[in-house]
Formats: C-alpha cells, structure tokens, sequence
C-alpha cells in the first residue's frame, strides 16, 4: 500500500462543506485498501471479493457488519491510532469490534480479546512505521471515521499585490496551545509536511530566550506537488518566535536565499485561546511568495495552497493524536 495519500490542492476544496471533503477523502482512503475498482488487475495484492468503493457509500450498519472482511477494514484505522492503553470506546464501537471477527474460526469471546485480535491483525494489515506513527492513510481514516470535529477550518484566502502572492487560512483547533506551540516553532517545520528536506538555526546567529528564540534560519524547501518537484529553494530567514500562556506566534522574512530564486517569502503561523471556548484555540498561517522565475511564480499560490493544506493536516494530526491519548474534547 503506498505510504500516503495525495489530497487536493486546497483551492479545489475551497467550495467544499466539510461533509464533502471528508467523502473526497473517505474515497481516496478506500481505494488505499482496496486497491483498484473491479477488472482491473491488481498486482501483488490479494483480489478479495469486495464491494466497490461507490457501493460501500451505500451500503447501511446492518449491511456492513454482516460483512465481516468489510467491517475490520474499515474501522482499523480507528483501532491502530488509539494508544494499547486506551479504554474509552463507545457501546456501538464495542460492538462493532465484536461483529469484526464473528467470521474467525477462534472468535475471541469478549470485547478485549476481539479488540486485541484486531489490532493484531490490523499492524499486520497496514502495518506501521518503526516510529509507531500510524500511516498516513491510516490517520485519513481516523480524521474520517470519528464522529469528532476536532478542527474547523475556513477556505485560503488569496490576493496579488505586485507579482507578490499571499495566502492565509484561519481555523479553530481543539487541542492544547502548547502543542500547537510545538508544532508552530520554526525548528519543528519539518513536521509540516514533506516540502521541507531540510530546517534548522544557522550556528552563531541563534539568540534563546525564556518566551522563545529568535535568530537565522535555513531551509530547503521543495517547490512541487506529490511525486513532481519542480526546484528547490535553499532560503535564509530571519525568524522570530515567542510564545506565553495564551498565545504563540512565528515570524520569517527572507534575508536571502542561495540560488537568488527568491524576491519574497514572508509570513507568519499564529495560535491564540479562545475566550470562553475551554479546549478550543485559533490558528493562522499566512505566506507571501514571489519567484524570480514567472513560470515558478504563475505557480505559487498552488504550491503555496497546498502547503497551508498540509501545515493546516499537521495541526489536525496533533488535535487527534491529543484526543487519541484520553485527552479532554
């Protein structure tokens, strides 16, 4: 199964209610596992008779749990992202796990022995990385399958001043702001996404303080959408981030940047608590980008939508990865 999921570029989701994103992805997460549609060969994978993807969409709770071979695949990803230890699972999942395994010639006989025969077979399935970080199909499925809106997030905003593209996106995240911080500071980014091969502070130029640091920063920063990369940037900014208790903020601007493919690339990712909204924190990116290159810089508010798509992805992983671990919704 291949290692992730490509999504669409976020002006092609800017339309879309949240129902509808979730279905894009819903489909895109079943034909992970699945594999392609029927008659179409499938190689190197077993050619389980299943329903097509279109089908399952209509099929009902009672259709589904009485198939078994269906049912397991689809609520692996839940069972995979939660932690060994976790112990809050709801009446209807319980028994859903039970319904999972009724077609195995050992049933297990109680909900945590179904529940363990599961995840057995569900790292087996799909398998893991050695880090323990569930796949990111997995993680699609998860964001999917919860019945919790843990993030609610506006559509890009863009505007063009002078060849200088800015794009910002603003959200309500439920998670802590410390982890947020974590997320937002600029020696984590590579969490971000796959855009970046490469950050971290230049030696000497690089000032902690106790709300923060501040200081040079470098970047090798890919320019390009799924497999096609179309060059790659090697800038150097001038960052500062700070945080306190209710609030946390990075800030770039480009200093210089090695191939002088770069006249701008300026921004900020902010998060702040919301008043009154207990859990609940704002979160906003934005990025202005101008190439040299007016064939790279026609490009930019794709490539640049598609990266507050993916930093937008990593802020929700941490949202999931915060209530996987029991914490408060």
């Amino acid at each position: 199964m291949p290692a992730r999921i490509d999504l669409p570029a976020a002006p092609a989701l800017s339309s879309l209610d949240r129902l509808t994103r979730r279905a894009a992805v819903w489909s895109m997460f079943l034909r992970e596992i699945y594999g392609p549609p029927r008659n179409v060969e499938m190689a190197e994978r077993d050619a389980d008779d299943l329903p097509d993807v279109e089908a399952l969409g209509s099929l009902s709770r009672a259709q589904i749990v009485a198939r078994p071979h269906v049912l397991r695949r689809l609520i692996a990803p839940l069972v995979l992202t939660r932690p060994p230890h976790f112990t809050a699972w709801s009446a209807d999942f319980r028994e859903l796990v039970l319904a999972a395994v009724r077609d195995q010639r050992s049933r297990p006989a109680t909900f945590e022995e179904a529940l363990a025969w599961l995840r057995r077979w569900a790292h087996e399935r799909f398998g893991a990385l050695d880090a323990g970080d569930a796949r990111p199909a997995v993680r699609a499925g998860l964001r999917l399958l919860d019945p919790d809106d843990l993030i609610r997030a506006e559509p890009s905003e863009i505007s063009v001043l002078d060849g200088v593209f800015t794009l910002g996106r603003y959200a309500r995240v439920k998670a802590p702001l410390e982890g947020i911080r974590d997320v937002i500071n600029p020696l984590n980014w590579m969490r971000l996404g796959e855009f970046f091969e490469y950050v971290g502070p230049i030696e000497g130029h690089y000032v902690e303080r106790r709300d923060g640091w501040s200081g040079l920063f470098e970047e090798r920063f890919v320019v390009g959408f799924g497999p096609f990369a179309l060059s790659t940037c090697h800038p150097t900014l001038r960052v500062d981030f700070t945080f306190d208790e209710s609030r946390v903020r990075a800030d770039y601007a480009l200093l210089y940047e090695q191939d002088d493919q770069l006249e701008c690339d300026d921004g900020y990712l902010e998060a702040t608590t919301i008043p009154g909204e207990v859990g609940w924190c704002r979160y906003y990116v934005e990025k202005s980008t101008k190439f040299r290159s007016p064939i790279s810089n026609l490009l930019s508010p794709v490539v640049m939508a598609v990266f507050l798509e993916s930093s937008l992805s990593s802020i929700e992983d941490l949202a999931h990865e915060h209530f996987a671990r029991g914490g408060a919704v």
